[in-house]
């Protein structure tokens, strides 16, 4: 099943430097009835990364048919994770140079230079989002022209600072 599932990806498009196996377990099996022996079992875990999103549900459903049977986690990266946190970082000095500037205005004062600037703990939850999926069956039936749907959803980044002023 392994193999036919890498022959998939493959026949995709999907790079073997995108393609990792996880975790690999062979344990014993027994005949619980008759409590022998009855040969090993193999679970292989496969981790596939940087697949675009928009061609993850043909890529699960093809999977699926070539014969897996359990899908854990779906994570998704925001690419553009350090961008949008910078737009926040600015977002938020904008804000809190407002806000510094309603209270200067409301006690009579004006605001002056910056005396400093800390930037709080960063909340790094939005750059990975997992969404985790099991596989119904192995079922064979399935084509890819249904195939499961995956969506990416939206994600907030958030930055959080805290500033000094001086007042005038």
């Amino acid at each position: 099943a392994v193999n036919a599932v890498l022959a998939v990806l493959t026949n995709l498009g999907v790079p073997a430097k995108s393609i990792t196996t996880s975790d690999y377990y062979i344990y014993p099996k027994y005949d619980h009835t008759t409590g022998t022996y009855a040969g090993y079992q193999v679970q292989t875990t496969l981790t596939i990364k940087d697949i675009s999103v928009t061609d993850l549900g043909s890529i699960l459903t093809s999977c699926v048919q070539a014969g897996i049977n359990e899908v854990r986690d779906v994570s998704y990266y925001c690419s553009t994770y350090d961008a949008a946190y910078e737009q926040a970082l600015t977002k938020a000095m904008e804000t809190a140079k407002g806000k510094a500037s309603a209270i200067a205005k409301a006690s009579g004062r004006s605001l002056g230079k910056v005396r400093s600037v800390t930037e709080n703990d960063q909340n790094t939850s939005s750059r990975y989002e997992s969404v985790s999926l099991k596989a119904a069956a192995a079922d064979s039936s399935l084509d890819t022209a249904n195939s499961m749907n995956v969506m990416s959803g939206e994600i907030t980044i958030e930055a959080d600072v805290t500033a000094v002023y001086s007042l005038k």
